[in-house]
């Protein structure tokens, strides 16, 4: 039995073998592990996520900057978050609250300043720097004798 490693490089073997002799590349080999996931489309592992690089390449070259795009089944929100930063309107569609509730998270800009940045980073530093304290008040070791 072939491992997954051996059998994924006969079939990029096989892919390139092909694309040579027809001199075409394949624009459609897309990896689907977690590891080709971006921006925020690893927030959550949603069971039916597309690949983002899928959703991208469709929507260049299907579509154009300012058109509308629907999703009427978004799941995850990865065609949301590819139309956005592809500078198209979406409009993203879903009957489970979860979907809409993640999609909202994933695909909403945040506008944090400069001044705000340093603040939120503050209190993140001010609140660790009191939980370590929280966290050895009550932290007692002997030292054991040798």
């Amino acid at each position: 039995m072939t491992s997954d490693k051996s059998l994924l490089k006969k079939i990029e073997k096989s892919i390139r073998t092909v694309e040579n002799d027809f001199k075409k590349v394949d624009e459609w080999i897309i990896p689907r592990d977690r590891t080709s996931f971006y921006l925020t489309h690893d927030y959550h592992p949603y069971f039916a996520a597309f690949p983002p690089e899928l959703v991208s390449r469709l929507l260049e070259k299907y579509s154009k900057q300012g058109d509308v795009f629907l999703d009427p089944f978004m799941g995850g929100g990865s065609s949301i978050v590819e139309g956005f930063k592809l500078k198209r309107k979406v409009i993203g569609v879903d009957i489970s609250p979860f979907s809409k509730f993640l999609s909202a998270g994933k695909a909403t800009p945040i506008k944090i300043t400069e001044k705000e940045t340093g603040s939120i980073l503050s209190a993140i530093k001010k609140n660790i720097e009191s939980e370590k304290k929280n966290d050895y008040n009550d932290f007692s070791y002997d030292i054991p004798t040798v």
